[in-house]
């Protein structure tokens, strides 16, 4: 019996989604989480992403609750990846990029990473591309996907 699964999310999904991240601002923010970035994760900034043509948001589902997820925005850019801290370091996050890498040319997939999770993407083929910056508060570390393995010279 399958007690997981990864499946598109839906607009219902948008309280848990907003949940999730809120609950994830520690790693991403020091400090106090700016205004603009609270905004970008109500419930209702989910409700228009998951609605929009931009965006593909895939929840992934344990024991009937979702405990992470990912967003894909333009095709090429990972815009989020939040799982439960509760449920870090179990493979959550990997089954959410491998199902992207499945559904998408990933070849020149972007992200703003997070200070806490360039090591996360570096063992997801992200390579570092660019120096870190900084945006309203928000500090991030720019970085492309590189997979080695299509890379034959």
């Amino acid at each position: 019996m399958i007690n997981h699964c990864i499946k598109e999310a839906q607009t219902l999904d948008a309280l848990r989604l907003s949940q999730l991240a809120h609950e994830l601002t520690p790693y991403i923010f020091e400090e106090e989480v700016p205004t603009w970035f609270e905004e970008e994760l109500s419930k209702e900034s989910f409700e228009k992403r998951i609605l929009s043509m931009e965006y593909e948001h895939f929840i992934y589902v344990q024991e009937n609750e979702i405990v992470g997820f990912i967003a894909i925005k333009d095709k090429n850019r990972l815009f989020h990846l939040f799982v439960d801290s509760k449920y870090h370091k179990k493979g959550i996050a990997k089954a959410l990029w491998d199902n992207i890498k499945e559904q998408y040319d990933v070849s020149n997939m972007s992200v703003n990473s997070s200070r806490y999770a360039i090591k996360i993407y570096e063992s997801f083929g992200f390579k570092i591309n660019g120096e870190q910056s900084e945006y309203l508060g928000l500090t991030y570390q720019p970085m492309v996907y590189s997979d080695e393995k299509t890379n034959i010279v």
